[in-house]
Order: C-alpha cells, then structure tokens, then sequence
C-alpha cells in the first residue's frame, strides 16, 4: 500500500513540469505581415497571425495593440488613422472589439464569452493606416514596426511584403531585429522585384523582440501633405492648440466689434484744412489726444518742441561707417541744456528737469535709461492728469472683460483633459493676452470736446502732410518759411508726417532759389551737413529709435538609409492572449 501512494506522488511530481511545459509553450508560429502603399499615401495592412493555443492566456483569442498617438519635436500630438477592415479567425468571420489605449488601440480578435480549445490557430487583422509615411527631400518611405516590440509570446517566424505603388522603384531598403533600439540585422531579402520586397527574419523573435522595415521610393508616387493639411492635422490633433485658437479669434472677434461700436457712437465732425495746430494744447498733448495715448513719438517730439523753443540742443555725434561709406551704425544724439532761459508749457517744463537731473547734458544710451524711464513717466503722468479726464472715455470693462476670458481660455486650453504644455499653446495664448493690449487704446473713445480737438489736430495734419500745395491755393495757406518749418516740425513728428512736412519745405526753399541743404537749425548739430530729408528722418524716426532702445535696460527620422533600429518608425504596439 505504501509503495502504491509513493508511486502516485512520484508521478504527481512528474506531471508538474509537464504541465507547465505544456502551458509555456503558447507561441506565435508565423507573423505575416502584407502591406500595400496607395497613391492617395494610405497604408493597407493584412497580418496574418498563426499561434499556439494551450489556454494559459489564449483563452478566446489573441489582441494587438496598435499605437496611433505620437508626439514631434515640439511635444505636440500627431493622431495617425487607424480603421479596421477585416477580422478572420482561420478563414472565418470573428467578432472584434477595439478598446482605446493611451497612446493608441487595442483590438481583440474574438468573442471574450466563447472559449477556443488548445490547438493552433491563424488570426488575420486587416487595417487601414495613414499618416504613416515619411517625405523627405529625394525620396519618400515606409518606415513600419511590422510585429510591434510587445509581444508577450515568442515569434518563431516572421516577416513582410510591403508593395509600393505601380511603376515606383524601390530606391532604398533596411531592417532590423531584436529589442526596442536594436539595430541587428537578422533578416533576409527573400523578394525584391522593383515595386515590391519581402523581408524574412532568419531567427525566432523572442518576447518584446520585433521586426522593423523600412522602404524608400522616389517622390510623386505619392500624395504628400500640402502645408494647410499640416495646419488642419496640427489643430484637430492638439485640442490645445484648437482652443488656444478658437479663444485667439474669437476675443479678436470681441474687440473688433468694440472697436465699430465704439467708432459708431462717437460724433461725427467734418476735417477741413487748418493752417496751426489747436490752441493751448502743447505737443506731447496734440500726440497723446490724436493717438489716444502715449506712443514712441510723443517723447521725441517733446524733447524736439523744447529744442526749437531755446531749451535744449541736439547733437547727433559721427557714426559708423562701412568700407563703402555707408553709415552702418547711426550715431549717438547728446541732448545739452541751453543756459539760457526758455518759456515752456507745463509739461515740457516738468519733462526737462527730469531729463536734466543729473546734469546740463544726457547722453541717449542705454547706461542712462533710468533718467529717460523718468522723463517717460515724469510726461505720461502730466499728460493723464490734464487731458484724459474730459477728451477720453477709457471703457476699460470692455477689457476687464477681455482679460477675464484670456485667463478663462489659458485654463481651459491647460486644463488636464489635454494637459501637454507645448510651446506652441503657450505662444497662441500670450499672443491672446496681448491682443487685449493692442485693443486697450483703440477702444477707447472721445467725448464731444475730445473729438473736437480730434478733429483740429486731422485737419492740422492734413496741411502738413499734404505736398501738393495748389489744393490749398484757394484757402491762402501761409508760405513755408524756416520759422515756420520748426515751429511745427514738432507736431510733425508727433503725428508721424515729418518726412512729408519736411519735403514740403524743401519744395518751397528751391521754388525761392534756395538751395534745401544750406539750411541749418541752430537747435541741431550734425558732424556732416544733411539734406532736409535726412534731417527730418534723423530727428523723426532716428531719435525715436534712439530714445527706445536707450530707455529699455541692458518629418520625423528616416530608417531606409540604414540609420534606424528596431522598434521605430510606425506601426509597432505588440498583442497577447485573452
């Protein structure tokens, strides 16, 4: 009796490591892969997929996880398409379900209520793919993961046929074997007729070793994607970057109807020619009331208005010349307090003594930008407390409002439903929140006596801008002479029309027999003598430019060349039993 019970357990023993021979032993017997380039750039792919069966983990059939999300240099998302066609199960029709993944799908190949007996088995999975391929400058290419590097079987056998579209001629080829990144190359070319090659690997795979192939044809056999799909598959993939967008358009909408509403409900006035700039009202006010603001001319028409009037000289010392003369490098302007005395208005008064507080001259360069940053709000904050209240309505909950919905929009376009903070969300966003400062000033809006001025100060321009004098003849326009050239040459400047102001006084010196260039402003040193041209462009834009930058303080990688390894390029993913 004894000797019968030792008999079983000793056969128990044995038994074990049978079984668990029996149930090691699922495998994939034969990997196929059969795929199809199309004209319109889209991948068919039939694999066909033969597999041991012993019901350890293939229990109602095997699944394949494709990847179809991707990310570029930038970390944006690149979706490629991925639609199933067919679903065979030794040449039968099975029931499929396909369950999203992080990074892509996962389609089940048969039915999780019916178990399969142990036994061998060949599944087919055939798809469309696209997006897949890659365009390059010479050549365009396939560059597919055929097996994926997944898979938790062993693959005895696998390989693939990849058929290029009518007529191309396979320029390039590679493969490689083994693990994620291993650039081994077991495998053999077992066809290449032109338009179609097979690759065979010439050992087993063993669990998470894949096979991947790469084809490269000559370009225009192909569809490749213009530049406007680019944008289209950028925005549909990337749900930031659509509703950075649909927010960046959407405030533009908001604020350009402010802006007509705004323009609408301001009173209407008629421009006529005028022949001097409004009473009482200096320069730095004529440019901050025209332009609703402060802008990049109302200093240097300031510092130019105190310059004419006594209080200041400008001197623009030599720059620097190229070996063909040309002025590479403007010179620098040197602003020196006249010792005599000068009557100002106000805010040039206030303006000066700031300019001046450390001395009767000032160098525009950068190592005193805290004395033009100073002067700046020294001007801005005369300017606002004289002539904002009465001319302006600032309507600034039109732009509390636009604010509340930028900041509204970086929420929502970094919210965690699609939390990938790339640059380019980043960007359309704080290109959104700017947008509220380029409105700030254009939806502001006059009232009754604002738009008066408004009103005087475009007809002013007018006649300073306008070089055909005979329109004016009619009206008895005053005659251009040099007194009257620099007394509005700081209005010029201030309404961006100096260059036109200054030619129509050129025009009207050689009408006398003058000679425009012999005509010098004491308030104004130059190392050469200028035409009026040039003056008018130095101290416009030249100084403008001066003043601000004084005041600021100081396709995815290709593998058909043999550069790639195993595991890229597209497809990939790997499967198991269920």
């Amino acid at each position: 009796m004894n000797a019968f019970r030792l008999a079983l357990v000793l056969a128990f023993l044995l038994l074990i490591p049978a079984t668990q021979a029996l149930a090691g032993s699922e495998k994939i017997i034969s990997f196929k892969s059969y795929i199809t380039i199309r004209p319109d750039s889209v991948a068919e792919v039939t694999e066909t997929i033969a597999v041991m069966a012993t019901g350890e983990q293939i229990k109602h059939g095997i699944y394949r996880d494709f990847p179809t999300t991707y990310r570029d240099k930038l970390g944006n998302i690149i979706e490629v398409g991925f639609r199933v066609k067919k679903v065979l199960r030794d040449n039968r029709q099975i029931p499929y379900s396909i369950e999203s993944l992080s990074n892509g799908k996962r389609i089940y190949l048969g039915d999780p209520h019916v178990l399969i007996a142990p036994g061998t088995y060949s599944f087919v999975l055939n798809y469309e793919v696209d997006r897949e391929l890659g365009y390059f400058r010479d050549y365009d290419e396939f560059y597919w993961n055929v097996t994926g590097n997944g898979w938790v079987f062993p693959i005895d056998h696998a390989e693939a046929t990849i058929e290029i579209p009518t007529n191309a001629k396979i320029l390039q080829q590679s493969g490689y074997t083994g693990y994620s990144g291993s650039t081994t190359r077991d495998y053999a070319v077992t066809e290449n007729s032109g338009d179609k090659i097979t690759f065979a690997t010439t050992r087993g795979l063993g669990p998470k070793e894949g096979l991947t192939v790469a084809v490269g044809w000559p370009k225009g056999f192909v569809k490749e994607p213009s530049a406007l799909d680019g944008i289209i598959f950028l925005v549909r993939d990337n749900a930031g970057i659509a509703s950075g967008l649909g927010a960046f358009f959407l405030l533009l909408m908001y604020y350009t109807a402010i802006v007509w509403r705004v323009k609408a409900n301001e009173p209407l006035k008629t421009v006529i020619p005028l022949f001097a700039p409004p009473k009482d009202i200096p320069v730095a006010a004529v440019s901050y009331i025209y332009h609703k603001g402060i802008d990049d001319k109302t200093l240097p028409a300031t510092i130019i208005s105190m310059a004419v009037s006594g209080y200041l000289k400008i001197t623009q010392q030599e720059g620097i010349r190229s070996f063909s003369g040309m002025v590479n490098i403007p010179g620098q302007f040197l602003l020196e307090k006249s010792k005599s005395p000068a009557v100002l208005p106000d805010i040039e008064k206030m303006t000066g003594d700031a300019l001046f507080s450390e001395g009767d001259a000032l160098a525009l360069k950068k190592s005193y930008c805290g004395i033009l940053q100073r002067a700046m709000q020294k001007l801005t904050a005369g300017l606002q407390a004289d002539f904002r209240d009465g001319y302006f309505c600032d309507n600034s909950l039109f732009i509390k409002g636009g604010l509340a919905f930028t900041l509204l929009s970086g929420i929502v376009v970094f919210a965690p439903a699609h939390w990938a903070v790339t640059p380019l969300p980043a960007i359309i966003i704080v290109l959104t929140f700017l947008l509220n400062g380029f409105f700030r000033r254009r939806v502001k809006s006059y009232t009754s006596r604002g738009k008066d001025v408004a009103t005087e100060i475009e007809g002013f321009k007018m006649f300073l801008s306008v070089t055909e004098t005979e329109r004016f003849n009619l009206l008895n326009p005053p005659e251009v002479t040099p007194e009257l050239f620099e007394k509005y040459f700081p209005y010029a400047v201030a309404l961006g029309v100096e260059n036109k102001w200054g030619d129509k006084f050129s025009s009207q010196l050689m009408a006398r027999g003058r000679d425009p260039q012999s005509y010098h402003p004491r308030w104004y040193g130059s190392p050469h003598p200028l035409s009026l041209s040039q003056l008018s462009s130095n101290l416009g834009s030249g100084l403008s430019s001066a003043i601000s930058s004084s005041s600021s303080p100081p396709g995815r990688s290709s593998g058909s060349r043999g550069g790639g390894s195993s595991g890229r390029g597209g497809g990939g993913g790997g499967g198991g039993g269920f």
